[in-house]
């Protein structure tokens, strides 16, 4: 009788551990499942953004900007660049 009563809480006590186990399992896959659909959905947003950045700096875009007038005007000057025989004089000294 009383390995009978054992075996039972035994039983029981290992029915009571997988149940828990399981429940861990399916709050771990509900974990798993709420990233994957967040990083889903940050992929779309980057991959609409590079759709976005392709579309303005398409050649046809680009050429279209160039090709208007943006009167440009430097805001400074670069000084004279040495000539090379400059150049070629100050290293051998």
């Amino acid at each position: 009788m009383y390995k009978l009563a054992l075996c039972i809480l035994f039983m029981l006590g290992g029915g009571a551990v997988m149940l828990a186990l399981r429940h861990q399992e399916l709050e771990i896959n509900h974990r798993i499942v709420a990233l994957q659909s967040r990083i889903q959905s940050r992929q779309a947003r980057l991959w609409n953004q590079h759709v976005q950045i392709g579309i303005v700096t398409s050649p046809e875009a680009v050429r279209r900007s160039i090709s208007e007038d943006m009167a440009l005007v430097p805001e400074f000057t670069l000084p004279d660049r040495p000539s090379s025989q400059r150049l070629a004089s100050a290293r051998h000294r």
